[in-house]
């Protein structure tokens, strides 16, 4: 009998989102990765999703026939080199796998996705540890953990109607919070020239620096605050997944803006000749971590997510 635990979501690091990634969809049934296991370890005859409860719920059917009874086997469900969910399930004694996992937590389509197992030595318990012990021309130490993913058996979730959709609502999601956030950076700039030229921000004929920080928390900072939780809650959507590139394009564009709302306050501030606010130097929930703040780069990267969703610049305007 099998035993599966709850699937468990992953974290999607900043640094996979930004990346590009080779189309992994060649070789045999069952390619493997790091540590080679010898042929027919694990064999899965069918895998398929289905949806359910607002998410999908996921199916597989195959065999462990070389493996001991009371085998930890670490799944993933993958899409490309990222990894969308993890679970574990356990060898029963017939050596069968039959297997169905919710994951009502997975939201949008995405084609090509597959699952990769790990089987890992140090992760079993010592009667299976044992038994392999016993057999080390199928168990090499030397390439363990053993992987494979199963690329035959890869399957999409949703329709291709339902992913085209889906990129018409991903450019959406793209255009509405880059002139959110270049809506920011232009009220910042506006006001701040009014402040330098003393046409705003003005108490008893000197500068307000009370008003003036009051005035970039509610109408720059918020606003972004705002925009950052959306990456970060639309972030594991395959909606976003799938355009993982220009999510990190965008990423860097209200990170950097952010940024430079506390570099352009301080400039204010030295241009007045006055000391800046201690609150210009301590960025307090909110995210600006980015490659760059300077002009040039805050361009470019708007110009290539532009040019990658096909966003006509009038579009910003």
């Amino acid at each position: 009998m099998m035993f599966a635990r709850r699937a468990m979501p992953l974290a999607l690091p900043l640094l996979l989102l930004l990346g590009a990634f080779a189309d992994p969809f060649v070789g045999a049934a069952a390619a493997q990765e790091g540590g080679e296991p010898v042929p027919g370890l694990v064999e899965l005859t069918t895998a398929s999703v289905k949806p359910s409860k607002g998410g999908w719920e996921l199916s597989f059917v195959g065999t462990g026939a070389k493996l001991p009874k009371g085998t930890v086997l670490k799944w993933s469900l993958q899409w490309r080199m990222q990894s969308l969910r993890e679970f574990t399930t356990t060898l029963g004694g017939n050596k069968k796998i039959r297997e169905t996992i919710p994951f009502e937590d997975l939201q949008g389509y995405a084609a090509d996705i597959f699952l990769r197992l790990e089987i890992d030595y140090l992760a079993q318990p010592r009667e299976v540890k044992e038994a392999m012990d016993k057999d080390p021309e199928t168990f090499l130490m030397e390439q363990n953990p053993w992987t494979i993913r199963f690329w035959d058996q890869r399957f999409s979730l949703g329709t291709e109607a339902q992913m085209e959709k889906q990129k018409e609502e991903a450019r959406k999601f793209f255009l509405d919070t880059l002139k959110g956030a270049l809506a920011a950076e232009k009220k910042f700039s506006q006001k701040s020239t009014a402040a330098e030229s003393g046409s705003d921000f003005q108490k008893g004929g000197a500068f307000d620096s009370k008003a003036w920080q009051r005035f970039v928390e509610k109408d720059v900072r918020d606003p972004l605050r705002a925009l950052q939780k959306s990456l970060r809650d639309k972030g594991g959507h395959l909606m976003l997944l799938t355009e993982s590139r220009d999510l990190g394009y965008l990423t860097e564009i209200v990170n950097a803006i952010a940024l430079r709302s506390y570099e352009r306050s301080r400039t204010l501030y030295e241009k007045l000749g006055i000391i800046p606010d201690s609150a210009d130097f301590s960025p307090k929930e909110i995210d600006v971590n980015c490659s760059s703040s300077k002009s040039s780069y805050l361009q470019k990267r708007t110009q290539q997510l532009c040019r990658s969703q096909k966003i006509d610049m009038n579009e910003l305007r």
